[in-house]
């Protein structure tokens, strides 16, 4: 580290610190050193980040915050905080449930197969034979 320092040492110029002290609110400093997020708020005043749910609370019905860019603060301490114009919003966490849909049995797979199949046949387009005019080809039935 002597030997580093000797050859890539610079003297300066002036002999004081060139440090001044940060002059605005502790709020804001904290806000500039946080990972931040920009996120649009839902009609319902919702938003997701990492796998949570964001609910907005308001006092009113909080329409002008509909579809409003809004910004996720993550500060080093785990604390989160949502920001609108420079206003912290108060909100709710919570985990986002996995939509699964409902089982089915056998019966209902081969109906719902069955009626999708008949969709297709009601609703194919009909393929023109090249030299005619006006005949047109319809598929064939499925065997069963």
């Amino acid at each position: 580290m002597a030997d580093f320092n000797r050859r890539f040492a610079v003297i300066p110029a002036l002999e004081g610190d060139a440090h001044v002290p940060y002059l605005g609110k502790a709020q804001a400093l904290e806000r500039i050193l946080s990972v931040q997020a920009p996120r649009c708020l839902s009609k319902n005043l919702s938003c997701q980040f990492e796998r949570q749910l964001l609910q907005v609370k308001t006092q009113s019905q909080g329409l002008s915050l509909r579809g409003a860019r809004i910004r996720v603060h993550c500060h080093h301490d785990g604390r989160m905080e949502l920001v609108w114009q420079g206003r912290t919003l108060a909100f709710e966490t919570s985990t986002k449930p996995i939509k699964q849909s409902a089982t089915a049995n056998a019966k209902e797979v081969n109906a719902r197969v069955d009626w999708a199949l008949e969709q297709r046949r009601d609703h194919a387009p009909r393929q023109h034979i090249r030299g005619r005019k006006t005949r047109h080809v319809y598929p064939t039935k499925h065997l069963r």
